[in-house]
């Protein structure tokens, strides 16, 4: 692995140990990224609800990509609403 590659490797700390999880997974890394089953995940994708690129019929997930699916949609939109509801 060159040194930029383990540069932008992103680390993640879990109570237990810690886990080092690259920007471009494959889906078994990124199944255990985001806590889903390999299978739920492949599923997932083929609906189009989690992006992925293949690659030589392999799918590559981006961890933004992953990072984005996780965070509870509609969060910033129901905060900005109650702002402007209380002017």
């Amino acid at each position: 692995m060159t040194k930029e590659k383990q540069l932008i490797m992103v680390e993640e700390k879990t109570a237990e140990h810690t886990v080092l999880y690259p920007p471009y997974m494959k889906p078994r890394q990124a199944a255990e990224y985001i806590g889903l089953s390999y299978d739920w995940l492949l599923t997932l994708t083929r609906k189009g609800e989690i992006p992925a690129k293949k690659i030589n019929s392999i799918y590559r997930y981006r961890k933004v990509d992953l990072d984005e699916y996780m965070t509870p949609k509609g969060i910033n939109d129901d905060n900005n609403k109650r702002t402007a509801d209380k002017s």
